[in-house]
């Protein structure tokens, strides 16, 4: 939802008793979902499952902003490039989808480890 962040969002479904796993669905480009990586390792006790679209597109950030946030941030310009975006998550111990088909088994197997 524009104006709000993804660790808004996280905590909402965080908090929210009837939801029993997340399902994060990112892009490329952009810096929000490196940052949601950091944050559901750091606040986010429920099972998370991530599904990264764009993966067969360019390597490249899409916007001058998350450029300029990675350099400020001391990241360089590899944030919002698809293969960061997967190496947070994966840094996180977070379950990435490599196609949308996966969703549903990784959801499915998030249960059970919960």
């Amino acid at each position: 939802i524009v104006g709000s962040s993804l660790q808004q969002w996280l905590q909402i479904l965080e908090e929210d008793e009837p939801t029993d796993v997340i399902v994060l669905i990112g892009e490329a480009g952009g810096e929000g979902e490196e940052f949601a990586a950091h944050y559901i390792a750091e606040a986010i006790d429920k099972p998370v499952v991530v599904y990264i679209a764009g993966q067969t597109a360019s390597s490249n950030p899409s916007t001058a902003g998350a450029v300029i946030a990675a350099r400020l941030a001391g990241l360089g310009n590899a944030v919002g490039t698809v293969d960061n975006k997967i190496a947070a998550f994966r840094q996180a111990s977070i379950p990435i989808a490599a196609r949308p088909s996966q969703i549903p088994e990784l959801v499915k197997q998030a249960l059970q480890a919960a």
